[in-house]
């Protein structure tokens, strides 16, 4: 998913170059709503990494076509509020990005080694360094909050408010019914988590 978000911000970086973006059809609000709101969150956890110099950049793209939407569709603001329920409410109930520089090392192996394939010079090491990709070192060390992060951005995105434990609880339950998720990732979940989401709330106040 990583991947493919990156690609699609790749695209919308090239739009905004080229000022196209001015152009996209209003079904291109609720297309870009996920990977909008996955950067807003990617943005504080990627603090103090090499990739957090590409924030700026990539935020102002991102807001440059919401600015546009918003003043072109009716629908721009529906959806720019259901992404700040989600933001807010991961605010007040997840803990990530702490600590993910300098990982510990009660990583899960088979998650770690997916991530981190071991060379040969260091197959009896136990490593600690972060990947330099926050949501791959999230799913690595943090599987639990990973899994709840993106469970809570869908579930707000197509609801438009955020979910109660109940919602999810239906949510892991269908999942794991259908075979879609391993049992050891749908448990737990962390504190507290600090985003900042200034960018958007600059959206949503424009008259």
């Amino acid at each position: 998913m990583d991947h493919s978000l990156r690609g699609i911000t790749e695209s919308v970086l090239e739009l905004n170059r080229l000022d196209l973006t001015r152009y996209l059809p209003n079904t291109f609000i609720t297309f870009l709503a996920l990977p909008f709101t996955w950067h807003i969150l990617e943005t504080q956890m990627m603090k103090g990494t090499s990739k957090s110099q590409e924030a700026p950049r990539i935020m102002k793209a991102y807001t440059t076509v919401m600015r546009s939407f918003r003043s072109t569709y009716e629908s721009a603001d529906s959806t720019l509020q259901c992404i700040q329920k989600a933001v807010e409410y991961l605010k007040t109930t997840e803990s990530v990005g702490k600590g993910l520089m300098h990982a510990p090392k009660s990583a899960h192996p088979l998650l770690r080694d997916a991530v981190f394939p071991r060379s040969s010079h260091d197959e009896n090491e136990e490593r600690q360094e972060a990947s330099g990709n926050a949501w791959a070192d999230l799913v690595v060390y943090e599987p639990q909050s990973y899994m709840r992060i993106a469970m809570v951005v869908e579930y707000s995105l197509a609801q438009c408010h955020p979910p109660d434990e109940s919602d999810l609880a239906r949510v892991l339950q269908a999942s794991a019914a259908d075979g879609l998720v391993a049992s050891p990732v749908l448990e737990g979940a962390a504190g507290a988590l600090a985003y900042s989401f200034e960018d958007l709330t600059n959206i949503l106040s424009m008259g």
